[in-house]
């Protein structure tokens, strides 16, 4: 996915706190107020929200009289945070006007909660146990609830962004898939839902279902105890059907994904403009050289904004025949090598190692891969390192990797095909 606007990238982070990095490095949001209002923005994910509504979440009831000023000083000093070299009273490229208020430019790659959004959509339509792995990597971007400590009133927003992050928790656990992973998000959910017993229902049967029957009544024993205390109502049937399968399940066992045999999940590949004969003649050159170091890979590479992931996706749906054994796709945007690797072998079937460091992940990935025709495609690399450590090391598959930098790394001693993107010539309409 390409960033929306060129030059140096801001991440943002709602999810248990409000945060924010530029060029990977953490930004100072400035005081609680501050850090509120983009808390506000972020919750909006990228519509306007009215100075006035701004106002209302935080200063209450009785703003006072310089309660606009504020803002606009708070709005003036989050854009310098964002573009230190940005003019006083010059309009930003993140935090625009809309309107009579503002909102933050956001796509999947800059913003956690536009990134949760778009896995849930692709789980939707996915089969049960892509579903789950989806939901669980959108559970992973939200370790805690939306704005957490921020000093502002209780708001609908943050209210209904919570409800999702509930909502994904209950719809990775309900195929039962890969219910020991499923856990520690419904524990922490649980947690700081007390009284929410679909929440409470589904914590017993992953529980039981990985063989944690002890721990799973004494959940059961909890929330029934708060129901009756604070509410006084009954466990609902819900519950008391999640009780009666702990106590019915002689032999609980772990409920184990079936190992996808090919996966394949590349995305559909966007349009792709003329004028790129050359760079696909480029990319083609990679399928007929020897592999260097055991390795394959293109390195499409080129500014932002110039359409290297439609160019490579299109390229790589034209060459995914040749891999039969699957074809996988990641951002790399603020992912850990350890966490990519862990998704490939999730993706390939393939047991968790013990210890579980980055060291034992590339060597079980290498073990799975071998002998194997596998495509990977690994968008938004931020340099050579980063490619090398997820690089499969088996000279059937095929490595593409898409950064904006030159990737001289790779070329230079990995043997990568350079595959660098211009702005495509475009022909000249005749004249009439």
């Amino acid at each position: 996915m390409e960033d929306l606007l060129p030059g140096p990238k801001i991440y943002f982070s709602l999810f248990g706190g409000v945060r924010a990095w530029r060029t990977q490095q953490p930004l100072d949001l400035g005081p609680p107020q501050r850090r509120a209002l983009l808390g506000l923005l972020l919750a909006a994910d990228g519509r306007g929200v009215g100075a006035g509504d701004l106002i209302d979440a935080m200063w209450g009831d009785r703003p006072g009289a310089s309660a606009m000023n504020s803002l606009h000083r708070h709005v003036g000093e989050l854009r310098r945070t964002f573009e230190p070299e940005l003019p006083a009273r010059a309009p930003g490229r993140w935090l625009v006007r809309s309107g009579t208020g503002y909102r933050i430019l956001v796509d999947a790659v800059s913003c956690d909660l536009r990134r949760f959004r778009l896995l849930n959509q692709q789980a939707a339509g996915a089969d049960p146990a892509t579903a789950t792995d989806l939901r669980l990597q959108a559970l992973a971007l939200a370790p805690g609830p939306p704005g957490l400590g921020l000093p502002l009133r209780e708001t609908a927003v943050f209210q209904l962004i919570e409800r999702e992050r509930v909502e994904t928790a209950l719809a990775a656990a309900a195929p039962a898939v890969r219910p020991g992973e499923v856990v520690p998000h419904l524990l922490l959910l649980a947690d700081r839902h007390p009284l929410d017993e679909p929440l409470h229902a589904a914590l017993i049967d992953c529980l039981s279902a990985t063989g944690r029957r002890a721990e799973a009544l004494e959940v059961y024993a909890g929330i029934a105890r708060r129901l009756r205390d604070e509410l006084g109502i009954t466990p609902d049937r819900l519950l008391g059907d999640a009780r009666r399968r702990v106590v019915e399940r002689t032999a609980p066992a772990p409920v184990r994904a079936p190992a996808p045999a090919t996966p394949r999940d590349l995305p559909p590949a966007p349009p792709l403009p003329a004028g790129r004969e050359r760079e696909l003649a480029a990319a083609d050159a990679t399928l007929s050289r020897p592999a260097t170091a055991g390795h394959r890979i293109c390195a499409v590479t080129g500014l932002a904004g110039i359409g290297k992931t439609a160019f490579a996706l299109q390229w790589a749906h034209r060459v995914a025949g040749q891999f039969p054994d699957g074809q996988l796709y990641v951002s790399l945007a603020g992912a850990e090598p350890a966490d990519v690797l862990r998704g490939f072998l999730r993706a390939l079937g393939a047991p968790m190692p013990a210890g579980g460091g980055e060291a034992e992940l590339a060597a079980a990935f290498h073990r799975t891969v071998r002998g194997r025709k596998l495509l990977f495609v690994l968008d938004d690399a931020r340099g050579s390192r980063e490619v090398r450590a997820l690089l499969p090391a088996e000279p059937e598959c095929l490595v593409v990797a898409i950064s904006r930098f030159c990737l001289t790394g790779l070329i230079a001693h990995e043997g990568a095909q350079p595959v660098p993107l211009e702005a495509p010539v475009r022909p000249v309409p005749a004249g009439p």
